[in-house]
Formats: C-alpha cells, sequence, structure tokens
C-alpha cells in the first residue's frame, strides 16, 4: 500500500500516512491545520475534531473526551507536511482571491476544509484502483496501535496517542495480537507436521 501510496497526490499521502502515523481519528486528521506541528520538535498537537451536519458548513468541536494531545511523528512526516504546505501556498497564489485561507492541511479546491467524509471515499478507491482489498479509513488508526503494541510500545503511551478515555479500548489491540501470534504457532505446527510426513513418505520410498 504505501508503495502505490508514492504514486498519489500530495495531499493524499500526507494523509494516509499521518494516519498511521498519529492514529488520530478521521475527524481529527480533517481538521489538522500547519499550525498544529511544531517543525522543530517533529510534534503535532490533536486539539479539535471536524464533522458537518446535513445542510450546514463543516464545523469542527474539541476531540472525543475532549483528549487535547500533542504526539510525536517522524522527520519523513514533517517533510511531506512543509511541503504540502509550500503546496497550498503556490495553490493559494494561483487562485488569489478566491482562497480561503484556514491553514487547513486537508482542503477543498479553493482552501476551504475538506469534508470529513471525503477521505473514506478517496481511500476506498485508491484501494480499489490499486488492487487492494477493501478496509474502512478507520482500518489505519487500528493499524497504528496495532503496530506500536506488536513493537514493545507501552499500553499506556499508545493509549494516550490514539486518545482513548479507557485503557480498557487499547487493550483490546492486545487481544488481536495475542490472536494473531496464536495463528502464527498453528501455521508453524502444520508446516512442520507436514514436513514430518514429507519425510516420512520419502523414507518409506527409499524403502
Amino acid at each position: 500500500m504505501l508503495e502505490c501510496l508514492e504514486k498519489e497526490p500530495l495531499q493524499f499521502q500526507v494523509m494516509i500516512r499521518l494516519a498511521i502515523m498519529t492514529g488520530c481519528r478521521l475527524g481529527e486528521l480533517v481538521a489538522l491545520q500547519f499550525g498544529d506541528f511544531d517543525y522543530q520538535t517533529n510534534k503535532v498537537t490533536i486539539s479539535r475534531s471536524a464533522y458537518k451536519l446535513k445542510g450546514k458548513p463543516v464545523q469542527t468541536k474539541a476531540p472525543k473526551d475532549n483528549d487535547v494531545r500533542t504526539v510525536a511523528v517522524s522527520a519523513d512526516c514533517i517533510a511531506l507536511v512543509r511541503l504540502l504546505q509550500e503546496e497550498k501556498l503556490r495553490e493559494a497564489m494561483r487562485i488569489g482571491s478566491k482562497w480561503c485561507d484556514g491553514d487547513w492541511l486537508f482542503t477543498q479546491w479553493n482552501g476551504e476544509i475538506m469534508y470529513p467524509q471525503t477521505p473514506s471515499k478517496q481511500f476506498a478507491q485508491f484501494l480499489e484502483k490499486n488492487g487492494i482489498a477493501h478496509r474502512k479509513f478507520h482500518a489505519l488508526r487500528h493499524t497504528s496501535a496495532t503496530l506500536l503494541l506488536y513493537g514493545g510500545v507501552n499500553i499506556k503511551q499508545v493509549q494516550e496517542r490514539l486518545g482513548h478515555g479507557d485503557v480498557k479500548t487499547t487493550n483490546l489491540y492486545l487481544h488481536c495480537i495475542a490472536e494473531a501470534d496464536e495463528q502464527a504457532a498453528n501455521v508453524l505446527q502444520n508446516l512442520l507436521i507436514s514436513h514430518k510426513v514429507t519425510e516420512n513418505s520419502c523414507s518409506a520410498c527409499n524403502m
């Protein structure tokens, strides 16, 4: 997926990489502004979430459980964000007075904040175009949590990073890892049995 991502527009690349890196909820991701990033410390503050009610413009509110948090991101992510900011500035100059400057990372053609449902549609189209099994956009948040725990990050840190109000929610990912580990053991066991059967068969043939 990440290899295919390199062929996509910069805005979409930044969106997917930040989704995996930060574990942000979709609304939190859409509501990110360039001012939320500290280019010196490679950190981003998640302080709002975007939503849209029928017949009304996109609005923002506090994150779920009012959990404003600051998380570290990779230097590569920061570099992409800076490139995106430069791209937005060029686009603003090209469009002129039609550009609505809200400092948003993810925008419509005129600089207005992106509709919260747009990333889900774009992600589905991206997966289909590249022959990748369909997953909901929210799966990127699950991926972030699972990879962190699998890599040995403390569960409390993962909870704070994802903005889970209760560590019990984060614990659910540990069960997924445990189940995957059991499946891996079963696969190995089956392979070893198959190998033993093959060896016995070969021995019988030699007799």
